[in-house]
């Protein structure tokens, strides 16, 4: 089993995501803030960064056997943090939970759904060779699909949304670009 810390770092890493995600959704296009605020917003709420966070979330209890586990629990923390801060000081504030409980099931459930998969391709992510080096630029290739696919440049409707779409495009390529340097310059006999 992975050690505590590791796991304590995996939830800390999506509780701190939906907290700032959700934080975010508050400030999002308020005077004085401006569009700032809003490219932040669309970068935290993107489904690719929450995936990346649950790949992470793998990637840290560092045992293939648990990995999927922390998937799960790294964006079951996410959602609650996201919609505590939302309920109790964010833009949901007085909506109580139970009127939030049907979307909260809702992205508890994607949780489960999806988070073993992503926290296994995390745990994969340690591994060294080429399926490890495959595991390493799936959020990458995550994120690029989502500008590509899903938002797609210049149809983001605004400065800010344009914004956040060539931040994620951005961070996705020196993601890859630093996976792929780093895997061809190990030593041979570390791969």
């Amino acid at each position: 089993m992975a050690s505590i810390g590791r796991w304590l770092a995996a939830l800390g890493a999506g509780a701190t995501l939906g907290a700032l995600a959700s934080w975010a959704d508050w400030y999002a296009g308020r005077p004085p803030f401006g569009d700032i605020p809003r490219a932040v917003d669309l970068v935290l709420n993107a489904g690719s960064v929450w995936a990346t966070t649950a790949i992470v979330g793998g990637w840290l209890v560092a045992r293939m056997r648990v990995a999927w586990l922390a998937g799960v629990l790294t964006l079951a923390a996410a959602v609650a943090s996201y919609y505590a801060y939302g309920n109790f000081a964010g833009d949901r504030l007085g909506y109580g939970l139970s009127t939030l409980s049907g979307v909260l099931k809702f992205w508890l459930v994607a949780a489960v759904v999806v988070g073993p998969v992503l926290g296994s391709i995390g745990g994969l992510a340690r591994r060294r060779d080429r399926r490890g080096l495959a595991a390493r630029l799936v959020p990458s290739a995550g994120i690029l699909a989502e500008v590509a696919l899903v938002r797609g440049i210049g149809r983001a409707g605004d400065a800010a949304g344009n914004t956040a779409l060539l931040i994620l495009a951005g961070a996705a390529v020196a993601w890859a670009a630093v996976v792929v340097v780093r895997q061809a310059t190990r030593p041979a006999g570390s791969r």
